[in-house]
């Protein structure tokens, strides 16, 4: 499932005050927010997802980086 929503705390980058988030939910009362790091990117999340619910544990994430960098450089936010 996608969420997108406009972010409540504005970054120094307007594209990433947009947030395009997406929600891999599970049976259960558990819950991981996996925020951008380095050496990782979308797929690697994607990926990651169904194993979790696999355990019973929800996982949102999203990418809020300026479209110029690919990962997890700029860690501002």
């Amino acid at each position: 499932m996608f969420l997108r929503f406009t972010s409540p705390a504005p970054s120094l980058h307007p594209e990433n005050d947009l947030v395009n988030a997406r929600w891999f939910p599970a049976e259960g009362n558990r819950a991981v927010i996996v925020l951008p790091h380095w050496n990782a990117n979308g797929i690697a999340y994607n990926a990651l997802g169904p194993i979790l619910n696999r355990f019973g544990i929800s996982q949102l994430h999203n990418k809020r980086v300026p479209p110029t960098i690919g990962r997890g450089e700029l860690f501002e936010e």
